[in-house]
């Protein structure tokens, strides 16, 4: 704001010193100076209220608040939040809208300016995420392009282009879409080039802490990151070299006394059967199709075990697909695609990627309509993405860095006799992924391991 005044005040002083007789000329070139000038506030404004916007439906998907209430408005809508918030979504209606969005790589939300990444002072993606709760700032210099502050403006840097060229601040003439749909279960909003899908309470809208969603998928659950090193936060990218490595009996404790407490659970075996398969039903190096698999899955913290049919296709090419959640209603039926990317000895960039998207009763999906990629490359909106680092364990020293990764569950393999001492969670490699039944040992400090919470809500 100040740069835009002060170019204002620069301008102005030019024509006087120009002319002092052509009044009406320089009073119609401060006209237009000024009306310049409004519209360059008008449009960072506006920006600052789309990335707020965004920020809080990314919160509200998460469950951190609730939808209350929403008001049709000229420019779009109004959404009044549980915490007393009102989140303005504009449709551009009324002059022009910045550009602000999200887009997704590798199961990360990133901010986007006029279609170019936001990038912090180190020149990395800015993440868009609900554990940050720390949105960037904009604003506009003197001669109309586009900065970026992620240290709540104590620091400035130019917003570049992938050609290292300064992004000039433009905006959006036309309406863009938005929209909000109201079902039974929840509320769909598309704004911002993405589809938010945020779960309603009985009597009011919203998805509220505290309750069960039954349109949430398995995959949903799954914490965004591992635990960090410090066991205080979660990691800050999907490599292995900044996940922390923990001794079963302290990772147990870390969901009793740390900030996970209230927000995220040591998931059971029976909840990580709701992402990948059991067994090896699976393969990455091998074609194979398996049907009428049964699953015992539970899906949220405090739901029950229930038995789903599975099927799964295997391509050979590090790639696999699933169908699960399969019975009667079909109603939690997900397609699930299972890539291994980078697998290398020592490697911290290697990763297991799990892609999912509910496609309920649709019985003109099947099996081999997922197994195309064209089904994932289209709407690619709908798709949900975890990413487990191949971190392998501990055993003094980091044991299969690059070649595996294991993220164990909170229930022993048995509850008695030698098999009560040893971890079951997900495990995979170079040839599968799949639920691990016996492993192992987890009853000392001498073997450590990467933690994945899950989401109590």
């Amino acid at each position: 704001m100040k740069k835009i005044v002060n170019l204002t005040w620069v301008l102005l002083l030019s024509l006087i010193a120009v002319s002092c007789t052509d009044l009406s000329s320089i009073y119609g070139r401060i006209d237009e100076l000024e009306a310049r000038v409004n519209k360059l506030e008008d449009l960072m404004k506006n920006a600052r209220t789309r990335i707020e916007a965004l920020q809080g439906l990314i919160d509200a998907e998460a469950g951190k608040k609730f939808i209350k209430e929403w008001i049709e408005k000229p420019y779009g809508y109004d959404l009044i939040m549980s915490d007393g918030s009102t989140l303005s979504l504009m449709n551009g209606r009324n002059g022009k809208t910045p550009n602000v969005s999200v887009t997704e790589m590798n199961g990360t939300l990133y901010w986007t300016i006029d279609g170019e990444l936001m990038r912090d002072a180190q020149g990395q993606p800015i993440r868009a995420k609900a554990e940050d709760g720390k949105m960037p700032r904009v604003q506009i210099t003197g001669d109309g392009y586009w900065q970026i502050s992620t240290d709540d403006g104590a620091t400035w840097k130019d917003l570049r282009d992938e050609n290292g060229e300064r992004v000039r601040a433009k905006g959006l003439d036309a309406t863009h879409t938005l929209s909000i749909t109201e079902t039974d279960a929840a509320i769909i909003i598309v704004f911002g080039g993405k589809t938010f899908t945020i779960s309603k309470v009985a009597g009011g809208g919203g998805s509220q802490p505290g309750v069960f969603d039954p349109n949430k998928m398995a995959i949903e659950y799954v914490s965004e990151y591992g635990v960090a090193k410090d066991g205080k936060s979660f990691a800050s990218a999907h490599t292995a070299d900044v996940l922390g490595v923990f001794a079963f009996n302290d990772a147990t404790a870390l969901f009793a006394e740390s900030f996970l407490v209230g927000k995220y659970h040591f998931p059971s075996a029976s909840e990580w059967l709701g992402i990948v398969p059991q067994s090896s039903n699976i393969s990455f190096t091998s074609e194979s199709v398996k049907t009428s698999v049964v699953e015992k899955i539970k899906v949220g913290k405090d739901q029950a075990e229930k038995d789903y049919t599975a099927e799964y296709k295997s391509v050979s090419n590090g790639i696999a697909y699933g169908i699960k959640f399969i019975d009667k209603s079909n109603t939690m039926r997900t397609a699930y695609r299972y890539q291994v990317v980078g697998l290398s000895k020592d490697s911290n960039d290697a990763y297991l990627k799990v892609t999912a998207r509910l496609i309920g009763a649709d019985a003109k999906i099947t099996l081999d309509t997922i197994a195309d990629e064209a089904f994932w490359n289209k709407d690619k909106a709908k798709n949900k993405e975890r990413v487990f680092p191949a971190a392998g364990y501990q055993k003094g020293t980091r044991v299969n860095l690059g070649t595996q990764g294991f993220y164990p569950a909170s229930d022993a393999y048995a509850t008695s006799g030698f098999n009560k001492y040893k971890v079951q969670g997900l495990e995979f490699d170079q040839a599968s992924a799949k639920i691990h039944r016996s492993v192992l040992l987890g009853n000392t400090d001498k073997y450590k391991f990467t933690i994945r919470p899950f989401s109590d809500f």
